[in-house]
């Protein structure tokens, strides 16, 4: 994992999952505390294996897609400001609809986690005071 995250300690591992299996193209979803990246499967992951890379705090939702075609479709915040929910969705083909499926909802599951780790309210301990 501190290969692809450049060594950040605070990104946390939840699951790998293959999205195709392809002899030739095989690609794996790597779901962490921070986003979901998509790598190519030959070896170890390392930055260079990275197809695409999606972090929660520009997800808006992850969807399952066949059109002839099985997909995941990720609905992402786009830069263009002038239109008012103004979004990009980068597809990523999977082998079986079933697949899109179970990759989406795991994907929708760690953003919500996520969200709610954005939305706590974080305490600071007080130091102790020493009695006068």
């Amino acid at each position: 994992m501190l290969k692809l995250n450049e060594g950040n300690f605070n990104e946390k591992f939840v699951l790998s999952e293959s999205v195709r299996r392809d002899k030739e193209d095989r690609l794996k979803a790597i779901v962490t505390t921070e986003g979901v990246y998509f790598v190519r499967a030959r070896g170890i992951p390392s930055p260079e294996a990275i197809v695409l890379l999606v972090r929660f705090s520009e997800l808006y939702v992850c969807q399952p897609l066949s059109s002839g075609k099985d997909y995941i479709e990720l609905v992402m915040k786009a830069d263009n400001s002038s239109v008012p929910t103004p979004s990009k969705n980068p597809m990523v083909r999977c082998d079986k609809n079933i697949v899109a499926q179970k990759v989406a909802q795991k994907i929708n599951y760690a953003k919500n986690l996520y969200d709610e780790v954005q939305q706590t309210v974080k305490v600071e301990p007080k130091e102790p005071t020493s009695p006068v």
